[in-house]
């Protein structure tokens, strides 16, 4: 399988683990990026949470989207 994945890919099976793992961790930032915004858009979640909880699902949007962005940066030089 390994020998496979080189001379189809030109990669190694370590490098294709890898990717799949950024290619994974992508996916589960994209959809926590998904959730926070659907809360944020929430006007009625936003008027009745407490600052605290509002502030908190913006520092998540904020640090996956960063996340998801390097990753997909990573996952592009690999």
């Amino acid at each position: 399988m390994e020998e496979r994945i080189y001379r189809e890919y030109g990669i190694t099976y370590e490098e294709c683990l890898e990717y799949r793992q950024e290619e994974f961790d992508v996916e589960f930032a994209e959809s926590e990026i998904k959730r926070a915004n659907g809360k944020l858009n929430n006007a009625e979640f936003v008027a009745k949470a407490p600052e605290k909880l509002v502030n908190a699902e913006k520092e998540k949007l904020l640090k996956f989207t960063e996340l998801a962005e390097k990753l997909k940066a990573s996952i592009a030089s690999l």
